[in-house]
């Protein structure tokens, strides 16, 4: 039985997702204060799936990738221009993303499985 448990966190108020399948978990999005979250609440992700890379969904993404030594499935590499440090940055405060490493990059079309749930993307 699949149970989805949400977490909101960060400046934007943005929603994270574990998902848990028998004993396994995977994450959906990784916002800031997520990782923090999934330890206070024992959940060990065995992956992390960013459904895009704006930094709000990606704050906790490199805590959560060496915390749990979980792979990252995404459409492309962390960089200034998809996380939108700078457009942040001309509301006023800095920010600044910590670098993680996408182990799976999506594709249209690609088929994978997370905790045994298959997933096919459609961009």
């Amino acid at each position: 039985m699949l149970e989805i448990n949400t977490y909101t966190g960060g400046i934007a108020s943005t929603n994270g997702y574990a998902c848990r399948i028998n004993e396994s978990c995977f994450v959906v999005d990784a916002p800031d204060g997520m990782g923090a979250w999934l330890d206070s609440s024992g959940m060990e992700p065995a992956a992390l799936l960013l459904t895009h890379a704006h930094f709000d969904h990606v704050l906790d993404a490199a805590m959560i990738q060496e915390r749990w030594q979980c792979p990252i499935y995404a459409f492309a590499d962390p960089s200034p221009e998809l996380t939108l440090e700078a457009m942040f940055a001309a509301f006023g405060p800095t920010l600044s993303v910590a670098s993680y490493r996408v182990n799976q990059h999506l594709k249209e079309g690609i088929a994978f499985e997370l905790s045994g749930l298959p997933f096919r993307i459609f961009h």
